[in-house]
């Protein structure tokens, strides 16, 4: 059985996070949640980005944000109560937000370096924790950690193995030396040797020494070097940590709009010329970097909790998971990508669709237009072309024309006035909306070794997954 198509946001994580990324963010969310049944933040990232939690402090984007988190269309995953520390004071059930950044004051690090929250994010979180404990659908808990280091593992192979993966083409990568990289091999492989080095660096106490090499100490080493080749290893920690936690939740990841590069694939010579190395189509989707106003307005949410109830959405789903890493469905030949065309194409008409019927707002255009039937009425009522006997006329007074009946027909004349003519105005905006959400995914059609993990990111991470 295929399990859910789930996508984490690492790109929001603030070490690779670019303030850029804000603008078109919240339309980011939207696409995803209609293109993956699961749309994941992490907990930690949504909490130690201060570029993040700025945009979120407005009103409107929070209350955007509100809705994708109360109907499901995104998740928060969060530590599992058992993991926190006994010195955090807050209740994780009744404060989740709150209690994570407690945590994080306490007993991690942002980048090797202590964290503190501003009292502006502590109201922010706030609010989001009233958010999460409104609704069981804002949230998703972290798979188990495994038992071995995975980050360490992942690490070290690439970098023990860096001619074969290729660091020194890959441009975020390139500035990493071979005697950096071997450093990092051995403090991978040598769970104390990064604390004898960052003390004969002449660190006075590590952050979190004896608990492993892990992301925090991998900064922390990564701080004693300097200029391009510092830059380059705190690329690939960051690249190795999403690969992990991606793994971990079995999710794509988000690479595109930030710093974030996928971890480049191996490649491994087969020995046998005779057997030609085969190779495989991918179709790696992701949202461009654009921004949709329309969409991003409250009401959203009710729009995404129909259209991801719908059949078109599960035959996007189907779609997507029976299209196999060979870019084949499965058992049969259909092209991949025209029979992505189709299924995304209904889920967009279906957006659209929910869209003009929940968003678009009355405005002075409608009131005015209004007017005119109404007018139309009141002069045919006097011109006598609309008639009735009415308690005016039994009584002979000179305004024999009116009626008290009026005094219901033209309010409702008005308002069936403004309600049709917004209607008129959201379908006539419904192909052109549908045209830009279609566009708002790019596909992108990329040739991989077979025998590779993963694609090479030769894009160096404009694309999902």
């Amino acid at each position: 059985m295929v399990g859910k198509r789930r996508i984490i946001l690492t790109n929001a994580n603030v070490s690779v996070f670019k303030p850029s990324y804000c603008k078109t963010f919240l339309s980011d969310l939207i696409v995803h949640a209609l293109f993956h049944e699961e749309v994941l933040i992490r907990e930690g990232d949504l909490i130690g980005n201060t570029t993040l939690t700025k945009h979120l402090d407005d009103d409107t984007h929070f209350r955007v944000f509100a809705e994708l988190l109360s109907v499901g269309a995104i998740k928060i995953l969060r530590l599992g109560q058992k993991s926190y520390p006994k010195n955090v004071r807050r209740d994780p059930t009744r404060c989740p937000i709150s209690a994570r950044a407690e945590d994080q004051e306490l007993n991690r690090s942002d980048r090797g370096r202590i964290w503190k929250a501003k009292r502006r994010e502590r109201n922010l979180f706030s609010k989001l924790d009233q958010v999460l404990i409104g609704s069981s659908e804002s949230m998703a808990r972290q798979r188990p950690f495994p038992k071995e280091n995975a980050f360490a593992l992942e690490l070290s192979e690439v970098l023990a193995n860096r001619e074969s993966y290729k660091l020194s083409k890959r441009s975020p990568f390139r500035d990493i030396s071979s005697m950096m990289a071997e450093k990092f091999v051995e403090f991978c492989n040598d769970t104390d040797a990064w604390e004898r080095f960052l003390h004969d660096s002449g660190v006075g106490e590590p952050l979190r020494s004896g608990r492993g090499f892990y992301r925090t100490q991998a900064y922390q080493c990564a701080e004693i070097f300097h200029g391009k080749q510092k830059r380059g290893m705190q690329r690939l920690i960051e690249s190795a940590y999403a690969a992990c936690e991606c793994d971990r939740e079995d999710a794509e990841g988000r690479y595109g709009q930030g710093a974030l590069t996928e971890l480049p694939a191996r490649y491994v010579d087969c020995g046998d010329t005779s057997d030609e190395i085969r190779r495989s189509e991918v179709l790696p989707m992701a949202p461009k970097e654009s921004f949709l106003p329309l969409i991003v307005t409250p009401g959203i949410g009710d729009v995404l909790a129909e259209v991801r109830e719908k059949k078109t959405f599960r035959n996007l789903q189907s779609c997507l998971n029976t299209i196999d890493w060979q870019g084949r469905p499965e058992g049969e030949y259909v092209n991949p990508h025209a029979r992505f065309v189709d299924a995304w194409g209904a889920v967009c008409a279906d957006f659209a669709d929910a869209w003009a019927r929940y968003i678009p707002r009355q405005n002075r255009l409608d009131k005015a237009t209004a007017c005119i039937p109404v007018g139309l009425y009141v002069g045919a009522r006097f011109l006598g072309f609309i008639a009735a006997k009415t308690p005016c006329e039994m009584l002979g007074t000179e305004l024999a024309w009116l009626n008290l009946a009026d005094l219901g027909v033209v309010p409702g004349i008005y308002y069936l006035g403004r309600t049709l003519s917004r209607k008129v105005r959201a379908l006539a905006g419904v192909p052109k909306l549908r045209e830009q959400i279609f566009n708002m995914v790019s596909l992108r059609s990329v040739r991989v070794e077979r025998n590779a993990r993963q694609s090479d990111g030769s894009n160096d991470g404009s694309g999902a997954g």
